[in-house]
């Protein structure tokens, strides 16, 4: 297995899990509704930020992305923040997670001050898989959907 970073040819796949992704959230509120945004913002995402993919040969077993930017109340801090992180329900039991997630915090420490990361509501993973790698439970987050 290995994780590389996603390029062009991987947008078809990851749109896909997207999709994936947007089911699992489980909102009335499609967050694939719009496609070609999405297929747009992704682009962008590969092409100046962090997207990457774990693969086995020509198999993806997973994706992560997430992007760098100063922190809204303080220029000097730089955050890296979690956008997505997904396994597919076939690849859960492998090393894949836990590798993309390593990748990440690597790119993180060595290119911004703060890493933040969240996890759905419903997701299988334990919060004490971030906490043992050096998380700390800082914000809770909550939605409310009004339409």
């Amino acid at each position: 297995m290995e994780i590389r970073d996603a390029v062009a040819t991987d947008l078809d796949w990851i749109m896909a899990q997207m999709e994936a992704f947007a089911d699992f959230y489980g909102s009335e509120l499609k967050l694939d509704s719009n496609k070609e945004y999405g297929r747009g913002y992704v682009t962008s995402l590969i092409d100046s930020q962090y997207v990457k993919i774990a693969s086995d040969g020509p198999e993806r077993l997973g994706i992560i992305a997430g992007f760098k930017s100063p922190h809204h109340f303080n220029p000097d801090i730089t955050i890296f923040s979690e956008l997505l992180w997904w396994v597919p329900a076939e690849h859960r039991n492998t090393k894949a997670g836990a590798a993309l997630l390593n990748d990440f915090m690597e790119y993180g420490k060595a290119n911004a001050d703060w890493i933040s990361f969240s996890l759905e509501d419903n997701t299988p993973i334990d919060d004490s898989f971030l906490l043992r790698r050096g998380f700390r439970l800082k914000e809770k987050a909550y939605l409310m959907e009004v339409r």
